[in-house]
């Protein structure tokens, strides 16, 4: 295997994130290339970044600030979503992506008077 730097990417909601200058082993033999993996976590995190940016969504820290300003318990906010509450632990972790109808959702939570009390209304 040699090593290198190229192009590495992978799929978030059904869409192709690529990201330049990621170390990867190249075989000698056949071609294939595979990234480093205790790289690996810190590559899709690079991923996730990107996709939030492209999409404007929440960052981590921003749900997390939202869920706290609301006083929102994380199974509150997982049945108000229809999630699991291991969804919104991952979502304000960094350690996955929100789709961009759950981005919408808590935006209206963020920006809309009454959409809390909405959402409480329709799922207790």
């Amino acid at each position: 295997m040699r090593a290198l730097v190229g192009d590495w990417s992978t799929v978030i909601h059904g869409e192709a994130v690529k990201l330049g200058g990621v170390p990867v082993r190249q075989c000698e033999a056949c071609g294939e290339r595979r990234i480093v993996a205790r790289d690996a976590m810190r590559h899709e995190q690079r991923a996730f970044d990107v996709y939030r940016a492209r999409h404007e969504l929440m960052t981590p820290s921003q749900l997390r600030a939202l869920r706290r300003r609301r006083a929102l318990a994380r199974e509150d906010l997982a049945r108000m979503l229809d999630v699991t509450v291991e969804q919104i632990d991952r979502w304000e972790g960094g350690r996955y992506v929100h789709s961009a109808a759950i981005d919408t959702v808590l935006c209206m939570v963020r920006d809309l008077p009454g959409a809390l009390a909405y959402l409480r209304e329709r799922t207790d």
